[in-house]
């Protein structure tokens, strides 16, 4: 009799640590995920994203879609900005501009950035700023590759 009891102490003990293992795995609210709180708290969400980013486009097509969208994001009102489509590697009107920043500028640190990230970070000086920037850095490359020996 006393080998049950002992069995029995046993199941019960790997019972309640298997319950304890299982409520511990259950679900749980993951963090919302942020455009790095750190920058989003102290800098515009563009500027942070263009800072020291740098530009990965292989054509003089893909470098001019670049400069479209950032120019775009100065100029066109939101509505137009929401309906505007740039050229993707599978036709002309694939991508939104956020699309379009994703695919072709590798930030210095990783930041989260969508359409709504964008039309509320654009209007701020520190965004046009680093925009403009950006796009000066475009131009000076289309220059250089259209002076540069086929």
């Amino acid at each position: 009799m006393p080998r049950r009891t002992r069995y029995g102490r046993i199941t019960a003990w790997l019972g309640l640590v298997l319950t304890l293992l299982l409520a511990g795995c259950g679900e749980r609210q993951a963090a919302p995920v942020q455009a790095d709180s750190a920058a989003a708290t102290t800098e515009n969400v563009i500027a942070a994203y263009l800072r020291d980013a740098e530009i990965q486009a292989e054509t003089d097509g893909q470098r001019r879609t670049l400069r479209e969208a950032l120019e775009d994001l100065i100029e066109k009102p939101d509505a137009e900005l929401l309906a505007a489509r740039y050229a993707g590697p599978d036709g002309p009107t694939q991508r939104d501009v956020a699309q379009v920043l994703r695919a072709h500028i590798a930030p210095a640190r990783p930041i989260g950035l969508d359409i709504d990230a964008l039309l509320a970070a654009r209007g701020h000086a520190e965004a046009r700023s680093a925009l403009r920037e950006k796009i000066d850095e475009l131009d000076r490359s289309l220059v250089e590759a259209a002076s540069a020996p086929k």
